[in-house]
């Protein structure tokens, strides 16, 4: 499909990270690639978008079970669903795969903001009784740690809690 970008057209895509070249201020690449760049973007957020969202994707479809079309009612744990990954995995989880996820988030903005992007249930991470609220819901399918939580065997641990049996985790760390 020949899109016909015309020189110095705002686009946007995604090369595979480890071909040579791909971080660079300039590079060539097949106009397939490319889409023209939406106009409510700068371009610093036009470039980290598409790895957001591949990021997410592969988080999703490669390690959690999840699968298109027989994932409907899924329990999802999203710890970090207001950054950039967290708020994409939120969108493909509940409105592509048909998960049910319960969004931890910071605050006000960030609750409503993972209500507008899919997220069932939401928590505040900073309200004193989080973990509590936490360990009083339906085990989990999947927890899927867009946060950082888990950088190490330990701090993995008291997610195990909150899954069923057979459940997962996820971790982007």
């Amino acid at each position: 499909v020949r899109r016909g970008f015309a020189p110095g057209a705002a686009v946007w895509g995604a090369t595979f990270p480890g071909t040579q070249g791909c971080h660079q201020e300039f590079v060539v690449v097949e106009e397939e690639m490319l889409a023209p760049m939406p106009s409510g973007l700068n371009h610093l957020e036009a470039a980290s978008i598409p790895y957001a969202g591949l990021t997410a994707w592969s988080a999703i479809s490669t390690s959690s079970g999840l699968k298109e079309g027989s994932s409907q009612g899924a329990r999802v744990l999203l710890l970090g669903a207001g950054g950039g990954v967290g708020d994409i995995a939120l969108q493909l989880l509940s409105r592509h795969f048909g998960a049910v996820v319960t969004a931890v988030v910071s605050g006000e903005a960030g609750a409503e903001r993972a209500l507008r992007c899919g997220a069932s249930q939401v928590l505040d991470y900073k309200e004193p009784d989080h973990q509590h609220q936490l360990l009083q819901l339906d085990r989990f399918n999947i927890v899927l740690d867009a946060a950082g939580v888990g950088t190490s065997p330990e701090s993995v641990k008291p997610l195990l809690s909150l899954l069923r049996h057979r459940g997962c985790i996820v971790s982007l760390s």
